[in-house]
């Protein structure tokens, strides 16, 4: 097939009207493979197949290079290959004074920061967002992650301005990590590796245990606690306020060490309503019936009852290095027995 070029030359006189490959009307729209111009288009052009294999107009570069090319089957590129995979190409970056609106397939968008140019932009999503999933469907919460996550600032859970690693909180901090690495509960200012600001409860079978071990011991210290059960402590128990024990008891296979005053108690038993059944001071003195004894050993409110026949109360000789029990007979007789070597 031969090419043939020519130039066209406008009238000179107003616009009239033309049939042929390009047409024209009285309003001087124009129109290109068609059959005649179009009252509501300036400039028609009539595509001479669906073949997509060709093209309705082609704007190029002096280099042959595609400015703006519309393919027979729709497709429109701006400075792309003329091979176009997709209705719409574009060679270049794009910018929008206003937004953009419509649905975009996910899949044909390729991975990027969101409102890089300006970075003041703020992105909301209605429904769900999936991360590190290859599936929107059936996503269990508003936002899931699936795998790690990372945050390089600080998360807050029912609070928008969280003060530390981790702050969950209603109208007050209710659990804490704090970048030291402290955890509080029911304060926003952990001290210790664990602070809590409240009552704990501790419901455990059978028992709780605080344990450390060897090569690190800790301890554990308490204003006040109260034990229904039992509470094993493998190192130090300090107790700054007062140690209630329920119906286990309480043991230590070690010495208990007390620190404070002298006239201080130790050691404090009390029955229900708060009065001492046993008590030692830290001066030693130990009373029964009273927190508060005058001498080594007094007993208020009761007698002193020696059960076993033979034995009595062991006294130690005033002038001498041996002792003596007292004991009494069925006929009321008070009697020491010889001396014998002080136990």
């Amino acid at each position: 097939m031969s090419t043939r070029s020519f130039a066209l030359t406008a009238p000179q006189t107003s616009g009239g009207s033309g049939a042929g490959p390009i047409s024209t009307d009285n309003a001087n729209n124009v129109n290109v493979g068609g059959a005649s111009p179009s009252a509501d288009t300036k400039f028609l052009i009539v595509a001479s197949s669906s073949d997509a294999s060709n093209f309705a107009l082609k704007v190029l570069q002096p280099n042959g290079s595609p400015l703006l090319i519309v393919r027979n089957d729709g497709a429109v590129g701006f400075g792309a290959n003329p091979s176009l995979t997709a209705t719409l190409m574009i060679g270049g970056s794009v910018f929008s004074k206003n937004s953009f609106s419509g649905t975009a397939t996910v899949a044909n968008v390729s991975a990027g920061v969101f409102d890089a140019n300006g970075g003041n932009g703020s992105f909301a999503f209605p429904s769900s967002l999936g991360i590190a999933t290859s599936s929107q469907v059936g996503l269990p919460q508003p936002l899931s992650v699936y795998g790690n996550g990372y945050l390089s600032g600080n998360l807050g859970i029912g609070t928008s301005t969280p003060a530390n690693l981790l702050t969950i909180a209603t109208s007050s901090p209710i659990f804490t990590v704090a970048a030291s690495g402290n955890v509080g509960i029911g304060t926003a200012n952990p001290t210790q590796a664990l602070t809590i600001v409240g009552g704990t409860f501790f419901q455990t079978s059978p028992s709780s245990k605080i344990d450390s071990p060897a090569a690190s011991l800790g301890s554990f210290v308490a204003g006040s606690a109260t034990v229904s059960s039992s509470i094993e402590v493998k190192n130090n128990l300090s107790v700054g306020g007062g140690l209630t024990i329920g119906v286990a008891g309480i043991y230590s296979a070690g010495p208990v060490a007390a620190t404070g005053a002298a006239s201080q108690s130790a050691l404090d038993v009390k029955d229900s309503l708060g009065n001492s059944l046993l008590a030692i001071r830290n001066d030693g003195r130990a009373g029964i019936g009273t927190a508060n004894p005058q001498a080594k050993l007094q007993i208020a409110g009761g007698d002193v009852y020696v059960r076993t026949q033979g034995k009595g109360v062991v006294l130690r000789e005033a002038n001498g290095a041996s002792c003596r029990r007292l004991t009494v007979n069925s006929a009321g007789v008070v009697s020491f027995s010889s001396a014998f070597t002080c136990p």
